[in-house]
């Protein structure tokens, strides 16, 4: 052979040995996003190790290349184990997105996030597939190490072979869980889509996400919508919703007013005489609640929320629910605001506006309102919007001067030289004074200001004003701008002009104080509310082109601030026109929005989970590691400093960097390994601990 052609011979064939040596089938977390593009390396794991509590589950990826052809999925099976079973399996379908969301990891045609049932398929040439394998730990299960594997054919009559080491703790998960989730189902839209098989869609529903240890409105059937107002529901009815919902579930919350609030339902008498239909359906409700133990876990939104001129008749609807039952917690959704603090057992706070000093002072049993030191008649600005991470919100420019510094104007628009924001007070009684504050919420503070006095609250002059600023050591704290006249001034009315934001997007006011602010004035509540969060803003991103990790991150995020659960997050909000694929050729599945809700219609029949609900799964059970482990870091025993030293420090503020919640998640899975060690070296858990 001539030497030239050898050496090119030899150059080719070692270049193909690495291939060869790379695995066609191999392992990945339940946290790697597997994209079509994937590459398996000479390092791609050929095993995987789980870890997991008694009546937990826990997942992991199959992954399968197609190399120079096109590669055909015959079978998955696995031996069968005497503790684990057989896993429950999935193929992973794809889904594209119009737009990348704010939180996109990159730019890509398809995402993986769609559970499909598994039947044989085909890999493409150089592509990457990947199936879901979710183990169930039962509650009986001895803790230590199994070991079991999946084995899978691929045609022409090769097999691979995945091993599976599963570590059980040795502690139980609580059922329900503690994490409390009230999410949204929308029953109309689900029935259309009842999965084969399946006569009832409201128990296939329970029965079918009841591994997922969520909880959502109970069906009720409804008639026709009319001007939209729901029905009265018989308490007959809701109860026998509400035990197959328990018996089929995993409700750790139950709405009584079925995805609506109880006004909707309930409207109050229009005539003298008529009695009000509500009271009684309460009090039955709470008599049969009462006897199974369910009462704490029952909860009822009175009004939805309503335009600001229309507060007192929704403080009015609170105060009938209340004055029905005492057993029926009321929930608010709504930022905090003092406002509400008196009126609901529960509130729901976007987390995009949830400020944790309020929640501190809540907590505390302290009001959110500090008083005024001088009342005002007027208070006026050239625009107001909702607060930020709170659309819908009614804004108002009194939130800038209401005495609490919870709470802000906020204008429409950011101002801008030549086009500045104001903001307005007309005082009750005249204030004599040479200096003054304002209080800014952190990170929206203004600056070129003009400021406009008036000593009779109707003719205004401009003021000469020194200014000295104060930042907010953190982020949650106002930051103040002390100004100082050149002399000593009598004020009835002041206007402040603001032309741009100092360091944010736009601003806000938080309060106005005149002289010495005065001493906050710390008001006992009767009971802090439980406070939950809702979706609201861009962070946690439950899109599925977002880093894995943040469809997990709600519980944690929720257990760091003291927050309880979670409501509102869309089930199945699909839109009435959506094209499925091909029954054929169903792997792709294009959706009109960046971020999908949880659930998927199937183009097979039925629904299908998705791998957002799956991760947010795995954060509720997480939930339940750092409760524990805070409560053994707080008691006696030798572990204690141990559990201590576990436990990650939770705390983002705003929009943390994708690098820094990719940090996190790391720092975060290795802690939940820990902490369940811990909790095995300590013999477990005591019921009545």
């Amino acid at each position: 052979m001539n030497p030239l052609k050898f050496a090119a011979w030899m150059l080719g064939a070692l270049a193909a040995l690495p291939a060869l040596a790379v695995p066609v089938v191999w392992a990945e977390s339940s946290l790697q996003i597997v994209m079509p593009d994937a590459r398996p390396t000479n390092t791609s794991p050929e095993a995987i190790r789980l870890y997991a509590a008694k009546g937990e589950r826990e997942s992991f990826q199959v992954c399968i290349h197609g190399t120079r052809n096109d590669r055909r999925v015959v079978a998955v099976t696995t031996p069968e184990h005497a503790v684990l079973g057989q896993p429950e399996l999935y193929r992973v379908g794809f889904v594209a997105l119009p737009e990348s969301s704010p939180r996109a990891v990159g730019r890509a045609p398809v995402w993986p996030d769609r559970l499909m049932p598994f039947e044989p398929f085909t890999v493409p040439r150089d592509e990457t597939r990947s199936l879901w394998v979710s183990y169930y730990i039962p509650r009986s299960a001895p803790a230590g190490i199994h070991n079991t594997s999946i084995r899978v054919e691929l045609s022409p009559g090769r097999t691979y072979t995945i091993e599976v080491v599963v570590e059980v703790f040795d502690f139980i998960l609580p059922d329900p869980p503690s994490y409390r989730t009230l999410f949204a189902m929308d029953w109309r839209r689900l029935g259309q889509y009842t999965p084969e098989g399946e006569s009832d869609a409201a128990d296939a529903a329970y029965r079918r996400l009841s591994p997922y240890r969520i909880g959502f409105n109970p069906h009720i059937d409804e008639p026709a919508p009319t001007l939209g107002r729901g029905r009265p529901i018989p308490s007959l009815e809701l109860q026998r919703s509400l035990s197959r919902a328990n018996a089929l579930g995993q409700f750790a919350v139950l709405d009584l007013g079925a995805g609506q609030s109880l006004a909707s339902r309930w409207q109050r008498p229009q005539y003298t005489g008529e009695q009000d239909r509500l009271p009684p359906f309460l009090e039955e409700m709470a008599a049969w609640l009462n006897p199974r133990g369910w009462n704490a876990r029952a909860v009822a939104q009175p009004a939805p929320m309503a335009p600001r001129p229309e507060w007192d008749a929704l403080r009015d609807e609170y105060r009938r629910v209340r004055g029905a039952s005492r057993d029926i917690s009321r929930i608010v959704r709504a930022p905090f605001h003092p406002f509400f603090e008196r009126l609901a057992e529960v509130w729901a706070v976007p987390y995009g506006a949830y400020n944790p000093a309020a929640h501190d002072r809540l907590h505390r049993g302290l009001s959110l309102d500090d008083g005024l030191a001088v009342p005002a008649t007027s208070v006026m600005a050239s625009s107001w919007a909702s607060p930020p991470g709170a659309p819908g919100f009614p804004g108002d420019p009194r939130d800038g001067y209401d005495g609490s510094r919870m709470t802000a104007w906020y204008p429409s628009q950011p101002p801008r030289p030549g086009a500045p924001q104001w903001f307005e007070l007309i005082l009750a009684e005249p204030v004599q004074t040479d200096t003054f504050t304002i209080h800014w919420p952190a990170g929206f503070e203004g600056t070129n200001i003009t400021v406009r006095t008036s000593f009779d609250g109707r003719a205004f002059s401009t003021a000469t004003v020194d200014w000295h600023q104060e930042w907010s050591a953190l982020p949650y704290q106002t930051t103040r701008s002390r100004g100082r006249f050149r002399i000593e001034r009598q004020i009835r009315g002041i206007r402040i002009s603001i032309d741009r934001p100092a360091r944010g997007p736009t601003i806000g006011i938080a309060d106005i104080t005149f002289g010495t602010p005065p001493v906050e004035r710390e008001a006992f509540l009767v009971t802090p509310p439980e406070v939950w969060y809702t979706p609201g803003g861009d962070f946690p991103s439950l899109a599925p082109d977002a880093i894995a990790f943040e469809a997990r991150l709600f519980p944690w995020l929720s257990w760091g601030w003291g927050v309880r659960g979670l409501a509102d997050v869309p089930l199945n909000a699909w839109p009435a026109q959506l094209t499925l694929p091909d029954a054929e050729h169903p792997e792709v599945l294009a959706w009109p929005g960046h971020t999908p809700p949880l659930l998927y219609p199937s183009a097979t029949g039925g629904w299908e989970p998705s791998l957002r609900l799956e991760r947010l799964r795995d954060g509720i059970e997480d939930y339940e590691y750092l409760l524990l482990a805070s409560r053994f870091a707080n008691a006696d025993g030798p572990l204690a400093e141990d559990f201590a030293k576990a436990i990650p420090a939770v705390a983002f503020f705003g929009e943390p960097a994708l690098e820094t919640v990719a940090e996190f998640a790391s720092k975060a899975v290795e802690a939940r390994v820990t902490i369940g060690r811990l909790i095995t070296r300590r013999g477990g858990t005591n019921e009545s601990e």
